[in-house]
């Protein structure tokens, strides 16, 4: 049977699952039918009914693809830059650690060739904030601990201890350990005929500030401040006093490590 006497129902065809380089396509061309392959099938503008569209029109233009590359190189380099950052932080945060332990390895040496513990006190674990100051004859104290350091504790009498007292004792700090602190006060006070606050370690007066006597129409009070630096070992007892306490009206008080 001649080819042109065989009937193809192009239906019973197998069908292709993609088209690439190599495979023909069927043309039906004014010189009669032929093949031409994928490779040379190219599609211009003038074949495009929508090319408008795309150009100039409603739908994303090659201004906005140009525009958006542009984003995208950009975005690239800022992360390449973010990525650095972080391998800076990364080598930062290795140095810390690495200069921690070197920290560790010293103390513990000094400690092994000496019977001086060096201390690790810092502010955040013995320190101490207080305010809503007040008083009586000899006594100082305060109404609120606003913040306590984390080994310290509020009752009792250990080593390591803060108490803001009351009406019947006044305020006490006992050291953790060896350190130094910085003791930073303010009072307002109306004392009609003078007076004295004092700071003790152990019981022993080791500092004194004299209260500014109030007039007898004076409206206002007066502002009393007091900024001292103790060296403590643990045990040593910080406590306050005062001569006409009931002139304390107000104020505060911050415990912190130098």
């Amino acid at each position: 049977m001649a080819l042109e006497d065989e009937i193809i129902n192009i239906e019973d065809l197998d069908i292709a699952k993609e088209i690439k380089i190599g495979d023909n396509i069927l043309l039906e061309t004014t010189d009669g039918t032929k093949l031409i392959d994928f490779k040379d099938f190219i599609i211009g503008t003038d074949n495009i009914t929508f090319y408008d569209k795309i150009s100039g029109g409603d739908f994303l233009q090659t201004a906005d693809i140009s525009a958006l590359s542009a984003n995208v190189d950009t975005n690239t380099t800022i992360l390449s830059g973010i990525s650095g950052v972080n391998d800076d932080i990364a080598s930062l945060q290795g140095q810390v650690t690495a200069a921690l332990d070197d920290l560790a390895k010293f103390r513990a040496s000094i400690n092994e060739l000496s019977d001086v513990e060096l201390s690790v006190s810092t502010t955040t674990s013995v320190g101490v904030n207080a305010s809503g100051a007040s008083g009586r004859a000899g006594v100082v104290y305060f109404t609120k601990l606003d913040f306590s350091g984390t080994d310290l504790a509020t009752s009792g009498s250990a080593n390591g201890t803060v108490k803001i007292g009351d009406f019947n004792e006044s305020f006490s700090y006992i050291a953790k350990g060896t350190y130094q602190i910085l003791i930073l006060a303010s009072f307002q006070t109306y004392a009609r005929h003078g007076g004295q606050i004092r700071i003790l370690k152990n019981d022993e007066i080791i500092f004194t500030r004299e209260m500014s006597q109030t007039s007898h129409l004076q409206g206002y009070k007066n502002e009393l401040s007091i900024l001292k630096n103790i060296s403590v070992v643990a045990g040593d007892k910080i406590t306050f006093g005062a001569e006409a306490g009931s002139s304390i009206k107000s104020g505060d008080i911050s415990i912190t490590v130098l």
